[in-house]
């Protein structure tokens, strides 16, 4: 009976120390963006990426609402008074209703920050791997992560959000998952495939005929306000990368004899040879990739199956601002715990991804290896998001 209670007593005071570890890691994470806001981002303004300190893209988001209380639609408009908007109106509606104006841009900044300290609190607590921890150091620092917090990107909110709603899945609070997955999708669109991954783990009908309901307004709404939309989405391949990043290196530099074929050829080329380079690599080097048995890990599968869907969607749907890898990394990190890569697997895998962050936009012409990198860490990504679903599924 004593050893029991000594037993219970020591699980108690690890468990304490684990938590007072994880806030201590999440404090230390938010001062050191606050001394970087503070001390005007140097690595950014070295690498001439600095947005000036007011938290560029908050700002602008907040700009759109305040135009969109005057001209409403016509945010929409490639010309104007106020052009240019390309995402959800309901976004624009959300901080209208609550109040939120340009002028609050550093307040909502300095909260975008917080939330992505939390984030990787999270991530810091889920990984429970030193090794993985001092990556997760290194990751912090990274150019595409100075990037999201300096910018105070929405992708931030949305990132905090899906995980918020993967959690209430998990605690059978599947009516606020679904509707906290509902209000991203008419935010920013893509995290469409998150709510097609909760129906098909949900086994209750009622949520489940909740979601679908919620899933088709939603897909209404932002097919709506993409129709409206007639300012191309952001073009080009510095600090970007997709699926579709290769011709428009070659866009960059040659106009004349660029086509709409000869671009989707090159795309899918170069991502034809990374799914060879996984094959190979699996062949040569005489290594499986994927466990043949494993038992799945309930804690970090479905949010792991969401924030991998995400990223993979990103990626096929075009190109992507490099602040977006937030996504790649925490798929990365999670995937390394869910029990289906093989240890030499994940080693490679987080040895891959921060090359993927370094080898990004300020790396003096190394961002096309980082780009083949991140097609081949898709690969690997997609194929284990679709092991763990088809097990979950089964289980």
């Amino acid at each position: 009976m004593m050893l029991s209670a000594r037993k219970k007593l020591g699980i108690l005071q690890l468990k304490v120390q684990r938590n007072r570890n994880t806030v201590n890691w999440i404090l230390s994470t938010y001062l050191f963006f606050v001394a970087m806001q503070l001390t005007t981002w140097l690595p950014l303004r070295y690498w001439a990426a600095w947005g000036g300190g007011n938290f560029l893209d908050t700002w602008q988001v907040l700009k759109y609402a305040d135009c969109y209380k005057l001209i409403h639609n016509d945010v929409y408009l490639s010309q104007g008074s106020c052009p240019g908007y390309l995402y959800g109106r309901p976004l624009l509606q959300f901080l209208n209703f609550f109040g939120i104006e340009q002028s609050d841009s550093k307040v909502v900044g300095f909260i975008l920050m917080f939330m992505v300290s939390l984030i990787f609190g999270w991530l810091y607590k889920s990984t429970d791997d030193k090794s993985i921890r001092y990556l997760l150091a290194l990751i912090v620092v990274s150019p595409p992560v100075l990037l999201l917090v300096e910018r105070g990107n929405v992708d931030i909110l949305i990132a905090f959000l899906v995980i918020l709603a993967c959690h209430l899945f998990l605690r059978d609070m599947k009516y606020y998952a679904y509707l906290l997955i509902g209000l991203t999708i008419i935010f920013k669109f893509y995290t469409a495939p998150v709510l097609v991954i909760f129906l098909l783990l949900d086994k209750k009908h009622r949520t489940r005929a909740f979601g679908t309901l919620l899933l088709i307004f939603s897909t209404y709404s932002a097919a709506r306000d993409i129709r409206m939309t007639q300012t191309p989405y952001p073009n080009g391949a510095p600090a970007q990368f997709g699926a579709s990043v290769w011709g428009k290196y070659l866009d960059l530099t040659d106009k004349m004899w660029f086509t709409s074929t000869i671009p989707l050829a090159i795309d899918f080329g170069f991502f034809l040879g990374a799914i060879i380079a996984v094959v190979l690599i699996m062949k040569f080097t005489n290594q499986d990739l994927l466990e043949r048995k494993f038992t799945l890990v309930p804690s970090s599968q479905i949010v792991f199956l969401a924030i991998s869907s995400i990223h993979v969607a990103c990626f096929f749907l075009g190109t992507s601002f490099d602040y977006r890898l937030i996504y790649l990394i925490i798929a990365t990190l999670l995937g390394s715990k869910v029990g289906i890569l093989t240890p030499i697997a994940v080693r490679a895998s987080l040895i891959n991804l921060l090359v993927c962050l370094y080898f990004s936009y300020p790396s003096g012409g190394l961002q096309p290896i980082g780009d083949f990198l991140i097609e081949i860490q898709t690969v690997v990504l997609a194929l284990v998001s679709l092991r763990v679903l088809v097990n979950t599924i089964k289980s």
